[in-house]
This record gives structure tokens, C-alpha cells and sequence, in this order.
């Protein structure tokens, strides 16, 4: 049977799985909706997987289908991506082979077998939580994301940024960033700019898996931070929706010894950064609020970024999310932070006890009433405001 009877043949597979599944619901259960916690996003891609997916990872039929892609160890993809894969996500698929240097390749069966040993080892105690220093934490974080060489190249030069005017509200003007990037190419962030003379105090907003900048703003405060003279900008991550563009991708990744988590952090230093160089910021301090998967990358970039300098978030993960739920293998599964999760759940009750909100999941309780959610509301405006105040920033977010 040649290579296109092969690939018919899976793609018959996946529709067969797809049959009869309901995707109306949005994303599949994920470990904190089994916690009593309630999705509140709308699903802002399409649903590429309509919902076949099978619990165990070795059975997953986007893993059969990413090894007929690959050619042995590690994610030298042929020319074409997969049909499954959107066009936007040909940077990642590209990624390794840009990056040989810093190449860590590895089959399929060593990511599953790296996945399970994580899972079997536990947690490292190696680095206790009052011994790890916020360097020695940020150290960890670039090396078991592989992502030092690229945090080190941020601002060298800085990407080119195009601004479009998307909207003009009563209070704010709504703008579409389109970020330039040599190493993951082209993404997307929508800003909310407060009308009138700067310089705004700023918030970075970190949307979860299903969602959408716009769904940000709508369901999680973005609007309210705006009309409220907060400058807010969310980027838009992408394979960001539990299905087979996201699976597909973070495996690809992982055989390259590279990780989707990883560039997800990589993105988001390069919007700081973007930001801190805007006469509107005028150099403060900044603010992270992040929900459900973004609240996973704000975790760490607030242990790896000095002028984070508030953070309200409604979930913690412990990066082996999804490994044997429907969700499968995604953005976070990184065996290599699990093993840490000790030493990432300290360092983050520390930030927290300093400049940290740990919101209830969705950041309302369920049923929460208006009263309650202005309150909520105020809450989450004060810790922003008041660790925003004042002029130029200090280096506060990583202590």
C-alpha cells in the first residue's frame, strides 16, 4: 500500500471517530471540571478533532498519525503539514529545523516512556521550596523548556509589530497587534488602549484552551480593566483547543526536544517586552491575569520576568495535565517541569504571599450574582492597581 493509500486510510479513521461525537459542549473534561470547576470560554477555533479522542496515549490516532509523518527520531516533518494542522502552525513544525543547535531529538516511544517515568518518579526533592532562589528557579524553567537561547535573543532586534485600529469604544480603542517573529513566526495580540495621555498601568491577559483574546475580554475582566484605565494586551495563542492540531503539535515538538509549553512562554516575553518599549507604558511595573491554560504559562513567566509585579490567576498545573484524560498529549504535558512541581508550587506560594490572587476557577464562584462579581471585581482591580502604582518599574516580579 503506498504513502497516500496509507494516509486515506487514517484520515477514513479519524472521521470514523468522529461520528456521533458532540462538540456543541466546547472542550473535553479537563482535571479541574472534574474538580467541580466550570469551563466559561466559548471555543473561538474550530474544532479540528471533533471530539474522537481515546483516553489511553498510546492508542491516540494523532500519535499514529504524526509517526507515519516523521521520518525516525525527531520532528524532521516532510515539506507539507498535516491536513489536520492549520497554516499558522508551520513555524512550530519548522521550528527544529531552524534550531539545530539546540536540538534534542528523541522517537515517539522515548516521549511516552519520559511521560510515564515523570509520572512514576514524582516530584524532584532535590530543590526544596525555601532552598530554591528565584534565579536557581528561573534556571530550571529554561532548561527543562529548552528555551534559554531563545530568551536570550528577545529585544535582539525586536520584532517588527503591526498595529490596526480594530475599534473605537467610549473609553478605549480596541487595536490588533500582529507580532513579526523570526523564531515562531507570526502571532497575533489584542490590545485595549485607554484614550487619553499615558502612561497606563498594564496587564497582560493570558486566555485558556477553547478561548480567544476576545473571549478575554468579554468573560474575564479585559473590558472592565480598560474602561477602568488599565491598559490590557492578550495574545492569541495558538493550538490552543485540546484537539489534533494541539496534540499533533506538542508532539512534534517533544520528539525535537522542544515543547509547546516552552514557546507559549517565549511568546509571551516577547509581548513584555513589546510593551515595556511603548511610551504608553511608560516603564512601570506590570500585571499578569491569566485563566485555566494561560494561567499554566503566567506561572512561570512571572517567575521568569522581573517587572511582573501582580498576578491573579484561577488555576495551577502540575505539566502533566491531560496525559490520561481525553485531552491527551497537549501544551501541558512537560514531563520535565513535572518532575519540579514541588519546587514551581513553593517558589509560587511565595510570589503569591507578595503580589499574587489565586482566583476561584472562571474567577467568579459558580453562581456568583452581580453584587458578587463587582466585588470580585474590585478585589482583582485593587491588587492590580495597588501593586502598579507609582512611576518607573523595579525588578520585583521574580523575587
Amino acid at each position: 500500500m503506498g504513502n497516500r493509500s496509507i494516509y486515506l486510510a487514517t484520515i477514513f479513521l479519524l472521521a470514523s471517530l468522529a461520528v456521533g461525537c458532540n462538540v456543541a459542549g466546547g472542550a473535553p473534561p479537563t482535571v479541574r471540571e472534574k474538580q467541580g470547576a466550570v469551563k466559561q470560554g466559548t471555543r473561538a477555533e474550530p474544532n479540528l478533532d471533533q471530539g474522537g479522542l481515546t483516553p489511553k496515549p498510546a492508542d491516540h490516532p494523532y500519535r499514529r498519525r504524526l509517526a507515519m509523518i516523521t521520518r525516525g527520531k525527531g520532528s524532521t516533518l516532510r515539506p507539507n503539514l498535516p491536513s489536520e494542522v492549520p497554516a499558522n502552525l508551520g513555524p512550530y513544525f519548522s521550528f527544529a529545523a531552524r534550531h539545530p543547535q539546540h536540538l534534542r531529538s528523541r522517537s515517539l516511544a522515548e516521549v511516552d516512556q519520559a511521560v510515564k517515568l515523570a509520572r512514576e518518579v514524582g516530584r524532584d526533592r532535590r530543590m526544596k521550596g525555601k532552598e530554591a532562589s528565584a534565579a536557581a528557579v528561573a534556571r530550571l524553567i529554561k532548561q527543562a523548556l529548552n528555551i534559554d537561547f531563545l530568551l536570550a535573543d528577545i529585544g535582539k532586534p525586536p520584532p517588527k509589530v503591526v498595529t490596526t485600529l480594530i475599534k473605537e469604544h467610549r473609553s478605549y480603542r480596541e487595536f490588533r497587534l500582529t507580532v513579526k517573529d523570526r523564531h515562531v513566526g507570526p502571532f497575533e495580540a489584542l490590545l485595549l488602549l485607554p484614550k487619553g495621555k499615558g502612561p497606563f498601568r498594564t496587564v497582560i491577559g493570558l486566555h485558556g484552551h477553547g478561548d480567544s483574546p476576545q473571549v478575554f475580554a468579554d468573560r474575564f475582566l479585559g473590558r472592565e480593566l480598560a474602561r477602568k484605565r488599565f491598559a490590557v494586551v492578550m495574545p492569541r495563542f495558538r493550538a490552543m483547543e485540546y484537539t489534533g492540531a494541539e496534540q499533533l503539535t506538542a508532539y512534534a515538538l517533544a520528539t525535537s526536544g522542544f515543547s509547546l509549553m516552552g514557546l507559549r512562554v517565549y511568546e509571551v516575553m516577547v509581548v513584555l517586552d513589546h510593551v515595556q518599549r511603548q511610551k504608553w507604558q511608560g516603564g512601570r511595573p506590570l500585571g499578569l491575569l491569566s485563566h485555566s491554560g494561560g494561567a499554566a504559562v503566567a506561572n512561570l513567566v512571572i517567575m521568569l520576568s522581573p517587572q511582573i509585579c501582580a498576578h491573579a490567576y484561577d488555576y495551577v498545573s502540575d505539566y502533566l495535565d491531560g496525559w490520561e484524560s481525553q485531552e491527551g498529549f497537549h501544551c501541558e504535558t512537560a514531563p520535565e517541569l513535572h518532575v519540579h512541581a514541588d519546587v514551581l508550587a513553593a517558589r509560587q506560594a511565595h510570589v503569591e504571599a507578595r503580589r499574587g490572587l489565586n482566583l476561584p476557577y472562571g474567577f467568579f464562584k459558580p453562581g456568583a450574582g452581580p453584587a458578587q462579581r463587582r466585588a470580585q471585581l474590585r478585589n482583582i482591580v485593587g491588587i492590580l492597581r495597588g501593586q502598579l502604582k507609582g512611576g518607573a518599574t523595579g525588578q520585583c516580579g521574580a523575587r
